[in-house]
Parts: C-alpha cells; sequence; structure tokens
C-alpha cells in the first residue's frame, strides 16, 4: 500500500493534526509536540519546505493548545494517575510512566501527592489482578514449592515497583 504524500507543514494543517490527535489520544505538550515534529520532518524531507517555519509553526499551534485549555500537562497527569491506580501500579512506577510520556517532574510529583496514592492498597490490587498470594488460585503441595512461589511472587511486587515490606505485607494477608 503507497504512503500518502506528505502535506505542507502550515499552522492551520499541523492544528488539525493537533486536534486529531488530541481526539484520538489523551496528550500531554511532548507528546503533541512530537507527532506535529514529525509531520514537519515529513514535509521538509519530501517537500524541501523550510524546517524554521514548520517548527514556529508547531510551537504556535501549541501555544494556542494550551491557551484554550485543550493542552494541559496538569489535567493530563492526573487523569492518568487516575488512571493508572485503578491498574495497582505504584508510585515508583506511576511517577516513571508520567515521566516517559514527558510530563515535567514538578507535575508529576503534585499529580500523584494530590491523588494520594496509597501503596497499600495500590500493592493489593495488583496482586489480586495478577493473583498473587492469598488470590492465587491453588496453593503449592510442599514448603519448599511454597518458598520458591513466594520469592517469585516478592520479585513480581518488586518489579512492579513496591517496597519489600509492603508486599511481604500483601502477600501475608488471608
Amino acid at each position: 500500500m503507497a504512503r500518502r504524500k506528505a502535506k505542507e507543514a502550515t499552522a492551520a494543517y499541523l492544528e488539525r493534526v493537533a486536534l486529531w490527535y488530541l481526539a484520538r489520544y489523551p496528550g500531554s505538550v511532548a507528546r503533541v509536540r512530537q507527532a506535529l515534529d514529525k509531520r514537519v520532518a515529513r514535509s521538509v524531507e519530501e517537500l524541501g519546505t523550510s524546517p524554521e517555519a514548520g517548527a514556529q509553526a508547531a510551537e504556535e499551534v501549541i501555544a494556542g493548545l494550551l491557551r484554550t485549555g485543550l493542552l494541559d500537562d496538569e489535567r493530563f497527569a492526573t487523569q492518568r494517575v487516575a488512571a493508572l491506580r485503578a491498574r495497582g501500579l505504584s508510585k515508583r512506577m506511576i511517577e516513571s510512566k508520567l515521566r516517559q510520556q514527558g510530563i515535567a517532574a514538578t507535575v508529576v510529583v503534585r499529580a500523584v501527592e494530590d491523588a494520594e496514592v496509597d501503596e497499600l492498597s495500590a500493592a493489593r490490587t495488583f496482586a489480586r489482578k495478577r493473583r498473587l498470594g492469598p488470590h492465587r488460585r491453588r496453593a503449592p503441595e510442599d514448603a519448599e514449592a511454597a518458598r520458591q512461589l513466594r520469592d517469585k511472587e516478592l520479585a513480581k511486587l518488586a518489579r512492579a515497583g513496591f517496597s519489600f515490606g509492603v508486599a511481604r505485607r500483601v502477600l501475608d494477608e488471608d
């Protein structure tokens, strides 16, 4: 299937791209900028347009979206924290995912603190969804198998960003 022909990176075109992106995905400033930069680069490569003009148009579009409130990193971070908490992710993992999406560190810290992420309840949710500890289907046959399974489950919780103490408490609950 042939690739579509690139379009000139004008402010009007980039605004349509940004609005389409925001209608389809929840977006941070960094993600929208990345989508616009991709279109500008393609326009420069295939049509020979000015990269400076495209970058300036992209910045104007982002500034306009920020002004109108369609793009707001704080609101995005708050919504993302709520969604990730519902999945049972740890505070550390939530912070990591938000930073990966280009959210400023101060906004990340504020969003996580405002959500009051409770590590123990998040770990319980994680254990329930992954069937760990008291939520596993069958208990192991012997003591050695039980110890090995417990070590594996502790490792899963640790990789998910939970401290050893929280992981141990969740696995020891009945």
